[in-house]
């Protein structure tokens, strides 16, 4: 089976056989998970995570406990070799930020803005753009059912109409818009959408709001969420002295900004990049788990090619890792067109950037290098030390400090006890440098251990909040995962992708 169809909590089985993370042939001791020469068995698992009464503990929850543990071992273990982290290759942290430097010299050398405003045109461009306005309205939003006919549509639109009538013909606003409002939130308070800047709102509803005059009633708006009947409240505008400054440095910045654009542009036009088929979905399994390496030849496989370069997999890779988890997400869910159009754009914009920069002479120097790479050893020792982990005792004795420091790290993310440094990019780092994988053996082993011990009337309490530790905890247990939240639907505009 290809590594790419795999599940997530198969991701440690690229790393080593099932059977060496599965268990120790000496003792054929069943572990969930490896970490150089340490195993977490599934008695220890059972003990962290059987006392989370608050939620059922299946194998996603295991696999990320499992996860957590080779993480920390691995950070601990590091620490055992050398105090100061010196062996460990951090370019994979440095170089994204060498390369970042690189870019920001090539547009200081390379993009020209006129950013130089005068005072009769910053005028102009007030009086034109309206910058800072503010506007009190109110709504009613009525909602066609889902996969609705032209004609179900254009029945809701009919009753919109209706209700704007009587509404010009005197009826009270509010009072409909309690009756009738599918945006439930904003109907309990007459329709009011309460104080708001341009652009929070879906582009229909904003534009047509922005166009009213304060107390008009405007014309049925459609928008993607249905159909609104708004009214104008109020409309408040700054003075052009009181924000001059602001927002001449806001045309400045924009002014930069576009000519940015058009150098990439030209860039990229004449690059003429172009994804490979099947790059979308390529990209979404990398974004499931970019720690798991590529094996083989995976990694050589094109997502886009343009001229004199192409972007490779294990490129892909190494770029989601520098990525926040909300981005990968997005990735994850992302269309293929949206993919195709921001992700691998964006890949093939940075190197062809990168060489641009390289060809003007922008690369850095082995001093700089040298000062990143001291900077982020520094930065983890420190962190090793914020978590016990550098000095901890690493006697034979059993348990020793480092199985007891990585027990009550995780207990204390699992039970939501204390604050914990979390780990970001080292863990890359020590996971392409050491052995590690998590079993789905083991995994499942816990996971039916817990459910015997719970056995089959087990019903999760109340969840505790965070920081509030159940009495049952272990002493050196702690804080775990946010409660998912819950939003009621509303009119806002929806926020743009993040852009890598």
């Amino acid at each position: 089976m290809n590594f790419l169809t795999r599940r997530p909590l198969r991701r440690a089985l690229a790393l080593c056989t099932l059977a060496l993370a599965a268990c120790d042939s000496s003792a054929n001791e069943v572990v969930v998970a490896t970490a150089a020469d340490r195993k977490f068995a599934v008695d220890q698992a059972v003990e962290l995570v059987v006392q989370r009464t608050d939620m059922v503990i299946d194998t996603t929850v295991v696999g990320l406990v499992g996860d957590l543990w080779i993480d920390y071992t691995l950070f601990a273990h590091a620490f055992g070799e050398d105090p100061t982290l010196s062996h460990l290759d951090f370019s994979p942290l440095t170089e994204p930020q060498l390369e970042q430097e690189m870019i920001l010299a090539l547009r200081d050398a390379a993009v020209q803005a006129d950013t130089a405003i005068g005072e009769a045109e910053l005028e102009e461009l007030f009086a034109r753009e309206a910058p800072g306005v503010t506007a009190r309205a109110r709504h009613i939003l009525l909602v066609p059912p889902d996969a609705a006919t032209q004609e179900q549509r254009d029945s809701v639109r009919a009753q919109a109409e209706r209700l704007r009538e009587r509404i010009v013909a005197g009826e009270d606003f509010a009072e409909i818009a309690r009756q009738f409002s599918a945006d439930r939130g904003s109907g309990r308070q007459g329709g009011s959408l309460g104080v708001f800047g341009r652009g929070q709102f879906v582009r229909p509803l904003d534009e047509a709001i922005f166009s009213l005059d304060v107390g008009e009633i405007g014309p049925v708006v459609q928008s993607p969420l249905g159909y609104h009947v708004v009214q104008l409240q109020e409309l408040q505008a700054p003075s052009f002295d009181s924000i001059a400054e602001n927002f001449r440095f806001e045309v400045q910045s924009r002014r930069i900004l576009e000519a940015e654009s058009t150098f990439i542009a030209t860039l990229q036009e004449a690059a003429a990049p172009e994804p490979t088929e099947g790059a979308a979905e390529l990209l979404r399994n990398v974004a499931a788990d970019p720690r798991l390496p590529l094996t083989g030849r995976t990694g050589d496989r094109v997502v886009a090619r343009y001229e004199g370069g192409r972007v490779t997999l294990e490129e892909v890779r190494e770029f989601f890792l520098t990525r926040l988890p909300d981005y990968l997400i997005q990735v994850r869910q992302a269309p293929d067109d949206v993919l195709e159009e921001q992700v691998v754009t964006t890949l093939v914009q940075r190197e062809l950037l990168v060489e641009e920069a390289r060809r003007r002479g922008f690369e850095p120097t082995e001093a700089r290098r040298d000062s990143l790479t001291q900077l982020a050893r520094q930065r983890f020792v420190q962190t090793g030390r914020q978590l016990g982990l550098v000095e901890v005792d690493r006697s034979d004795e059993r348990p020793d400090g480092v199985t007891r420091a990585v027990r009550a790290i995780v207990g204390a993310i699992v039970y939501r006890q204390r604050e914990i440094p979390p780990l970001g990019p080292i863990a890359h780092v020590l996971r392409e440098h050491y052995r590690n994988g998590v079993s789905e053996v083991g995994v499942r082993a816990t996971v039916a251990r817990v459910e015997e011990i719970r056995g089959p009337d087990f019903v999760p309490t109340a969840p505790q909040g965070v920081g509030e530790p159940t009495d049952e905890a272990p002493d050196d247990a702690g804080p775990a995962d946010a409660e998912p939240d819950t939003a009621a639907p509303d009119v806002s505009a929806p926020e743009a992708p993040e852009e890598p």
